[in-house]
């Protein structure tokens, strides 16, 4: 477990698991090779979760900050995500109000087989999910460029 208070918490390259947690500093995490599991009070969480393939849910919870979501498009994540502020995306999302929490909604989408599920909870934070290039289609010329 990583830990602290304001101060920022960030973390890239760890081949493992990793469980972080925040009072008021933000989180950042790209480069993960194990299963996540970050939550803060009211920092930021941003994380890019790049391809892979867990039955274990990878969560982000913030009580009230922002959460920015970055899923490499080759990966096969089923997201499931919360929230009583604005959903921005980069694809389609199925959302439904909660009728059990006034104001709280609920957004699903799956990418790929969907075989990982991401959880992402933020109580009055928005929540940005981005669809990220895979890396092979990044390194592509682009339509009509001479090689």
């Amino acid at each position: 477990l990583a830990r602290t208070g304001a101060g920022l918490l960030e973390a890239r390259g760890l081949h493992g698991d990793l469980e972080a947690r925040t009072d008021s500093g933000d989180l950042m995490v790209r480069s993960i090779h194990g299963d996540l599991a970050l939550s803060t009070d009211s920092g930021a969480i941003t994380a890019a979760l790049a391809r892979r393939d867990s039955a274990q849910p990878q969560r982000l919870r913030s009580a009230r900050g922002a959460i920015t979501l970055s899923l490499a498009e080759d990966g096969d994540f089923t997201v499931r995500a919360t929230t009583r502020a604005p959903f921005v995306t980069d694809f389609s999302l199925r959302i439904e109000e909660m009728p059990r929490a006034p104001g709280l909604r609920q957004a699903e989408a799956r990418i790929g087989k969907g075989t990982t599920p991401v959880e992402v909870a933020s109580g009055h934070g928005p929540v940005r999910l981005v669809l990220r290039p895979a890396a092979a289609l990044s390194r592509a010329p682009a339509p009509g460029a001479r090689r």
